[in-house]
Protein backbone atom coordinates (compact mmCIF):
# COMPACT_ATOMS: atom_id res chain seq x y z
CA UNK A 1 0.00 0.00 0.00
CA UNK A 2 1.16 3.12 -1.17
CA UNK A 3 1.82 5.67 1.81
CA UNK A 4 0.36 8.84 1.43
CA UNK A 5 2.51 11.23 2.97
CA UNK A 6 5.82 12.08 1.23
CA UNK A 7 8.68 12.85 3.37
CA UNK A 8 11.00 15.42 1.85
CA UNK A 9 14.24 14.50 3.39
CA UNK A 10 17.61 12.97 2.35
CA UNK A 11 18.20 9.55 3.56
CA UNK A 12 21.61 9.76 2.68
CA UNK A 13 24.35 12.37 3.48
CA UNK A 14 24.26 15.69 1.67
CA UNK A 15 26.67 16.59 -0.63
CA UNK A 16 29.61 17.74 0.09
CA UNK A 17 30.19 21.65 0.26
CA UNK A 18 26.78 22.66 -0.25
CA UNK A 19 25.18 22.56 3.57
CA UNK A 20 24.96 26.51 5.09
CA UNK A 21 25.88 26.83 8.23
CA UNK A 22 23.32 28.35 10.36
CA UNK A 23 24.18 31.27 12.71
CA UNK A 24 21.97 31.29 15.96
CA UNK A 25 21.47 32.58 18.66
CA UNK A 26 20.68 31.50 22.54
CA UNK A 27 18.26 33.88 23.78
CA UNK A 28 16.23 30.74 26.42
CA UNK A 29 12.81 30.84 24.68
CA UNK A 30 13.10 28.29 22.01
CA UNK A 31 12.04 30.39 19.18
CA UNK A 32 13.25 29.60 16.00
CA UNK A 33 12.86 30.75 12.00
CA UNK A 34 13.59 29.92 8.80
CA UNK A 35 12.78 28.03 5.39
CA UNK A 36 10.62 25.10 5.15
CA UNK A 37 10.60 24.83 1.22
CA UNK A 38 11.43 27.60 -1.69
CA UNK A 39 9.57 27.90 -4.87
CA UNK A 40 11.23 27.11 -7.92
CA UNK A 41 14.26 24.77 -6.34
CA UNK A 42 14.59 21.25 -7.49
CA UNK A 43 15.65 19.07 -4.58
CA UNK A 44 17.21 16.00 -4.30
CA UNK A 45 14.46 14.24 -5.57
CA UNK A 46 13.87 16.73 -8.79
CA UNK A 47 10.62 17.91 -7.31
CA UNK A 48 10.04 21.43 -7.51
CA UNK A 49 7.23 23.41 -5.06
CA UNK A 50 5.21 26.37 -6.94
CA UNK A 51 4.20 29.12 -5.39
CA UNK A 52 1.02 29.47 -3.83
CA UNK A 53 1.22 25.33 -3.52
CA UNK A 54 0.71 25.45 0.49
CA UNK A 55 -1.76 28.18 0.34
CA UNK A 56 -5.04 25.91 0.54
CA UNK A 57 -3.12 23.96 3.45
CA UNK A 58 -2.72 26.69 5.40
CA UNK A 59 -5.75 27.90 5.30
CA UNK A 60 -7.45 24.53 6.04
CA UNK A 61 -5.07 23.35 8.69
CA UNK A 62 -3.27 26.85 10.28
CA UNK A 63 -0.22 26.51 12.56
CA UNK A 64 -2.71 23.84 15.36
CA UNK A 65 -3.00 21.23 12.84
CA UNK A 66 0.26 21.15 11.03
CA UNK A 67 3.15 19.17 13.09
CA UNK A 68 6.67 20.11 14.83
CA UNK A 69 8.33 16.69 14.31
CA UNK A 70 12.34 15.84 14.88
CA UNK A 71 12.99 13.88 11.61
CA UNK A 72 10.08 12.90 10.37
CA UNK A 73 8.85 10.75 13.03
CA UNK A 74 5.24 10.76 14.60
CA UNK A 75 6.09 9.82 17.73
CA UNK A 76 8.75 12.49 18.17
CA UNK A 77 7.25 16.07 17.78
CA UNK A 78 9.36 18.59 19.27
CA UNK A 79 7.35 21.62 20.18
CA UNK A 80 4.23 24.14 17.82
CA UNK A 81 4.37 26.26 15.12
CA UNK A 82 3.60 29.99 15.74
CA UNK A 83 3.29 31.38 12.19
CA UNK A 84 3.53 29.22 8.82
CA UNK A 85 3.24 31.74 5.84
CA UNK A 86 4.18 31.69 2.17
CA UNK A 87 6.19 34.83 0.59
CA UNK A 88 8.13 35.61 -2.79
CA UNK A 89 10.69 32.96 -1.72
CA UNK A 90 8.96 30.05 -0.23
CA UNK A 91 7.33 28.51 3.42
CA UNK A 92 8.60 30.94 6.09
CA UNK A 93 7.71 29.32 8.94
CA UNK A 94 8.29 30.20 13.13
CA UNK A 95 8.66 27.93 16.03
CA UNK A 96 8.49 27.47 19.18
CA UNK A 97 10.75 24.32 20.79
CA UNK A 98 9.03 22.56 23.83
CA UNK A 99 11.72 22.99 25.84
CA UNK A 100 9.54 21.08 29.22
CA UNK A 101 10.02 17.78 27.00
CA UNK A 102 13.21 15.95 26.40
CA UNK A 103 12.82 16.35 23.20
CA UNK A 104 12.54 19.96 22.99
CA UNK A 105 15.33 20.47 24.98
CA UNK A 106 17.65 18.20 22.83
CA UNK A 107 16.20 20.06 19.66
CA UNK A 108 17.15 23.24 21.35
CA UNK A 109 20.56 22.57 22.19
CA UNK A 110 22.01 21.05 18.80
CA UNK A 111 20.23 24.02 17.04
CA UNK A 112 22.23 26.28 19.32
CA UNK A 113 25.41 24.34 18.41
CA UNK A 114 24.63 24.66 14.50
CA UNK A 115 24.27 20.95 14.86
CA UNK A 116 20.79 20.64 13.68
CA UNK A 117 19.46 23.31 11.05
CA UNK A 118 17.50 21.71 8.25
CA UNK A 119 13.98 21.57 7.94
CA UNK A 120 11.80 19.46 5.67
CA UNK A 121 8.25 18.95 4.98
CA UNK A 122 5.85 15.70 4.98
CA UNK A 123 3.19 15.94 2.94
CA UNK A 124 0.29 15.00 0.40
CA UNK A 125 0.92 16.05 -3.67
CA UNK A 126 -2.73 17.25 -4.82
CA UNK A 127 -1.94 18.62 -7.90
CA UNK A 128 1.45 18.04 -9.84
CA UNK A 129 2.46 17.33 -13.09
CA UNK A 130 5.69 15.20 -14.25
CA UNK A 131 8.83 17.81 -15.25
CA UNK A 132 10.81 16.57 -18.08
CA UNK A 133 14.04 15.16 -17.01
CA UNK A 134 12.37 13.52 -13.70
CA UNK A 135 10.76 14.63 -10.78
CA UNK A 136 7.18 16.84 -10.71
CA UNK A 137 6.24 20.30 -10.41
CA UNK A 138 3.99 20.28 -7.27
CA UNK A 139 1.29 23.20 -7.94
CA UNK A 140 -0.88 22.39 -4.66
CA UNK A 141 0.20 20.29 -1.49
CA UNK A 142 -1.91 19.10 1.40
CA UNK A 143 1.14 19.54 4.34
CA UNK A 144 0.99 17.84 7.50
CA UNK A 145 4.54 18.25 9.16
CA UNK A 146 7.30 20.17 9.40
CA UNK A 147 10.33 18.25 10.69
CA UNK A 148 13.89 19.57 12.11
CA UNK A 149 15.95 17.50 10.25
CA UNK A 150 19.65 16.50 9.78
CA UNK A 151 20.13 16.02 6.00
CA UNK A 152 16.71 18.21 4.44
CA UNK A 153 16.13 16.62 0.92
CA UNK A 154 16.36 20.88 -0.33
CA UNK A 155 19.90 21.47 1.35
CA UNK A 156 18.01 25.60 0.95
CA UNK A 157 15.54 24.50 3.57
CA UNK A 158 17.30 25.74 6.04
CA UNK A 159 16.65 27.77 9.71
CA UNK A 160 17.95 30.65 9.81
CA UNK A 161 17.63 32.14 13.34
CA UNK A 162 16.80 31.49 16.58
CA UNK A 163 14.55 34.50 17.06
CA UNK A 164 14.93 37.38 20.21
CA UNK A 165 12.35 37.30 22.47
CA UNK A 166 9.20 38.35 21.25
CA UNK A 167 8.40 40.34 24.01
CA UNK A 168 11.80 42.50 24.44
CA UNK A 169 11.82 44.67 28.14
CA UNK A 170 12.23 47.74 25.97
CA UNK A 171 10.01 47.90 22.90
CA UNK A 172 12.01 50.57 21.33
CA UNK A 173 14.71 50.28 19.12
CA UNK A 174 18.11 52.37 19.51
CA UNK A 175 17.61 54.95 17.49
CA UNK A 176 14.21 55.25 18.79
CA UNK A 177 15.46 55.15 22.74
CA UNK A 178 17.61 58.12 22.00
CA UNK A 179 15.13 60.20 19.95
CA UNK A 180 12.64 59.85 23.26
CA UNK A 181 15.35 60.77 25.15
CA UNK A 182 15.69 64.12 23.59
CA UNK A 183 12.66 64.26 23.32
CA UNK A 184 12.55 64.08 27.24
CA UNK A 185 15.32 65.99 28.22
CA UNK A 186 14.20 68.99 26.48
CA UNK A 187 10.50 68.87 27.91
CA UNK A 188 12.33 68.48 31.13
CA UNK A 189 14.32 72.03 30.12
CA UNK A 190 10.71 73.66 29.44
CA UNK A 191 8.86 72.66 32.74
CA UNK A 192 11.88 73.11 34.90
CA UNK A 193 11.06 76.25 37.18
CA UNK A 194 13.16 79.65 36.31
CA UNK A 195 16.37 80.36 37.69
CA UNK A 196 15.62 84.30 38.57
CA UNK A 197 16.35 84.73 42.20
CA UNK A 198 13.43 84.84 44.19
CA UNK A 199 14.14 88.34 45.62
CA UNK A 200 13.93 89.16 41.74
CA UNK A 201 10.64 87.09 41.29
CA UNK A 202 8.79 88.82 44.16
CA UNK A 203 9.61 92.44 43.45
CA UNK A 204 7.85 91.74 40.13
CA UNK A 205 5.25 90.35 41.38
CA UNK A 206 2.25 92.97 42.12
CA UNK A 207 1.44 93.43 45.80
CA UNK A 208 -1.98 92.56 46.31
CA UNK A 209 -2.79 96.27 47.64
CA UNK A 210 -1.38 97.88 44.77
CA UNK A 211 -4.11 96.85 42.54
Amino acid sequence: MTRPLSLKRADAPARAGVIATARVQDTGDGTFAGYASLFGQADDQKDVVSPGAFASALHRRGTSRIAMLYQHEPSRPVGVWTSLREDARGLWVEGRLALDAQDGRNAHALLKAGALTGLSIGFHAVTAERRQGGGRLLHEIDLWEISLVTFPMLDAARISQVKQDTHPLNPFSAAQSHALARVMRRAGKAIAPSKTPRSMQQAKEPHPHDA
